[in-house]
């Protein structure tokens, strides 16, 4: 188990640990945010599950987003 606190530290940590299940929030700091670093953790990972959080209750936020 591990915490990011950035889109490219989680991408690192994913390779690392290999995770069955990834907690993210859409919303991160840094050079790749949340949907970014989900991709390319999917992209590497095809196992991986994602769970997003988002810091916003707007439908047309989480929409925009996927």
């Amino acid at each position: 188990m591990g915490v990011a606190d950035t889109g490219l530290a989680a991408v690192e940590m994913a390779r690392d640990l290999k995770p069955d299940l990834i907690l993210m929030d859409v919303v991160m700091p840094g050079e790749l945010d949340g949907i970014s670093a989900a991709q390319r953790i999917k992209g590497e990972t095809a196992a991986a599950r994602f769970l997003l959080f988002s810091p916003s209750q707007s439908p047309v936020f989480a929409l925009k987003h996927l």
